[in-house]
């Protein structure tokens, strides 16, 4: 199939250092309507970047809603989905930052694959790598298989089944997160009472570290 229109250009947010650090990317699509939906298209490029950094260090990759990717708690990658006259999705990975870089830039919570890999790949093939995981999983979607897609996407966030704290049309609200999925979210209260979202309602979604699960 034909491969996403896509660009890419690389700097880093300071004059004081050097640019070409990692890739910029900003993909134009023209989606079934079915694939519309930013939380769709946050999942499907959220998991084509997992999926390469997974390549590259040889390691677990989680997904931090409602659009980073992290490694080891650290951020490597964010996503940005604008919908006007068109679909973009962009996307910032990592590549070939230093721990000095990020401390310079007091972002003391960034990693890249440098810092990850001893031998890092340049940012141009990590991007060509990129484009091959997102048409690979763009075909699934387009011919509307998009549950592994989903799947992978519910597995990198780690929340299901856990204590949470959700906040949905600015309120925050704790629960044991029941159902996670595109079709919608389910938390239960410590009341038993349930709550159903739409993904594009909820804009924070983390799990209670040390909580015990409710029963």
């Amino acid at each position: 199939h034909t491969r996403c229109s896509r660009d890419w250009s690389s700097d880093v947010c300071s004059s004081d250092l050097p640019g070409g650090l990692g890739v910029l990317m900003s993909v134009l699509l023209d989606p079934p309507k079915a694939c519309r939906r930013p939380a769709i298209l946050t999942s499907w490029m959220a998991v084509s970047v997992a999926r390469v950094v997974e390549e590259i260090i040889g390691g677990p990759v989680a997904i931090k809603w409602p659009n980073d990717v992290l490694v080891n708690g650290r951020k490597i990658a964010g996503i940005l989905v604008e919908q006007r006259r068109g679909t973009v999705v962009g996307v910032g990975l990592n590549v070939l930052q230093t721990a000095d870089h990020f401390a310079a830039l007091k972002l003391p919570t960034a990693t890249s694959l440098a810092c990850l890999v001893t031998h890092p790949p340049g940012v141009a093939s990590v991007a060509e790598q990129l484009l091959d995981a997102m048409d690979l999983d763009w075909g699934d979607l387009e011919r509307g298989e998009g549950g592994g897609v989903e799947r992978r996407w519910r597995d990198g966030l780690g929340l299901l089944g856990r204590p949470v704290r959700m906040v949905a049309q600015g309120v925050s609200t704790l629960g044991r997160l029941e159902r996670l999925g595109w079709d919608g979210l389910s938390i239960r209260l410590e009341n038993g009472h349930l709550l159903g979202f739409m993904p594009e309602e909820v804009s924070a979604l983390a799990g209670l570290d040390g909580v015990v699960p409710l029963e």
